[in-house]
């Protein structure tokens, strides 16, 4: 259950109610039942959120402002594994990974139009955190490093 909660009223209301999903194996792990990715806009008017899954494409749009709810379809996009807002609450970053090989980090707009700007070969989730003026963005981008040597006649 989503709640906005206002002090000056001192009383929880709900916004909203994300349901329990059936598990599923997710790339390197497996998310439970009623596991949600979701982030609030900074703007203070949103929720976006969606379930994790290897065929979900859609995420969903709680309004805080008695606006109905809605859901964005991502066109060609599924399997994803991060949500963070743009700077402006205009559109979304999200981490695409269906297969559990190839993260692409992607630019999703309010229309559901996905435009890719990063790709990875691993396996790992990552997210994308903007600055508050929009200009920059921190990724998470983890590596992984391995070295083989071989000792002989020692």
């Amino acid at each position: 259950m989503i709640s906005v909660f206002d002090p000056a009223i001192g009383e929880p209301h709900e916004v909203a109610t994300l349901q329990k999903q059936p598990a599923e194996f997710i790339g390197p792990e497996i998310r439970g039942i009623g596991d949600w990715a979701w982030g609030l806009s900074p703007d203070g008017k949103s929720i976006a959120a969606f379930t994790f899954g290897a065929t979900n494409n859609r995420i969903r749009l709680l309004s805080l402002s008695g606006q109905p709810s809605r859901e964005l379809v991502v066109k060609n996009w599924s399997g994803f594994t991060s949500l963070d807002w743009a700077a402006d609450s205009k559109g979304l970053f999200v981490s695409s990974n269906p297969a559990g090989f190839r993260q692409s980090l992607l630019y999703v707009d309010l229309a559901g139009n996905a435009h890719q700007i990063w790709e990875v070969n691993h396996v790992w989730p990552g997210w994308a955190i903007p600055s508050r003026n929009g200009k920059y963005l921190a990724i998470l981008a983890p590596t992984a490093d391995s070295n083989v040597w071989m000792a002989e006649n020692f």
